[in-house]
């Protein structure tokens, strides 16, 4: 691997988090449209082939899950990713489906040109640096005029986010000198690339989903250290961070719901290269 994707390894730590990600990082319910809609965008049917799908950062398996119950495909399925706990998390979560999955990067897929129907990257363009090289990559692993989806998006708390939010946590993180270093790219530099660089076809679908979260989980995963950018402060600077926010939330709110509702949005890329 690359010495960039070996920083980008030591700098997020997978290998640590792989066991916790799920419970960090929940996939609202709501992701099923997501990939039906990818799905029916991808037009399989219609095209009478069991589609190749590649996924570029298959993490623990949240996009295999939900293929899974579309029912609408039987994809032949390959997710790369370069941490290998995460891999054996999928393995073993299906081991059933006989899945292809490999320890590799975006930056140099293992694969022949013209290979796959479909490619995905789901909330992973943010972390590469090389971005524009992973796109480059994806398209050469394509065949003539298939898609490329890209997938970006997050969650917002709807009353804590200006305590126990991510975006505070990073506003402090920076008050102490540790400010966060941001790897890959905004959605807002991808489109002008995909289509003036690459000579792409690009079509965005842009939307939101709410979920209920408890405030007592939140609260557990800042202090307890449960995401990738906690951990790149030292435990002195995160324990006067989580102090802090403690402090926020006690001062605003007099009272606090036992749930809470985080807004998700996300944006999607279907992109196509007639190469």
């Amino acid at each position: 691997m690359s010495k960039d994707i070996e920083d980008l390894k030591k700098y997020f730590n997978f290998d640590r988090y792989a066991e916790i990600y799920d419970k960090t990082r929940e996939v609202s319910e709501s992701f099923q449209y997501i990939i039906d809609l990818i799905i029916r965008k991808a037009n399989f049917k219609s095209k009478k082939i069991r589609p190749r799908i590649l996924e570029i950062g298959a993490g623990t398996g949240a996009v295999i899950n939900f293929l899974s119950k579309s029912r609408k495909i039987v994809p032949k399925y390959i997710g790369i990713d370069i941490s290998n706990k995460m891999l054996d998390l999928i393995k073993n979560k299906y081991a059933r489906d006989k899945l292809d999955l490999i320890m590799a990067d975006a930056y140099h897929l293992p694969f022949k040109k013209n290979k796959f129907n479909l490619v995905l990257m789901v909330r992973s363009i943010h972390l590469l640096s090389q971005w524009k090289k992973a796109i480059k990559e994806s398209k050469n692993a394509l065949k003539n005029n298939d898609l490329l989806i890209i997938i970006t998006g997050g969650q917002e708390l709807k009353i804590l986010n200006d305590c126990y939010s991510n975006k505070k946590y990073i506003e402090l993180r920076e008050k102490y000198g540790y400010p966060i270093f941001y790897y890959g790219a905004d959605w807002q530099y991808i489109p002008d690339y995909i289509e003036m660089e690459l000579n792409g076809n690009l079509e965005v679908f842009k939307g939101t989903y709410k979920t209920k979260k408890k405030v007592k989980d939140i609260i557990h995963e800042f202090k307890n250290q449960l995401m990738t950018w906690h951990t790149q402060v030292p435990k002195e600077i995160h324990d006067k961070i989580v102090e802090e926010l403690k402090h926020c939330l006690q001062n605003k709110y007099q009272k606090i719901e036992e749930n809470e509702e985080q807004l998700g949005y996300f944006t999607i890329g279907f992109i196509n290269f007639k190469n």
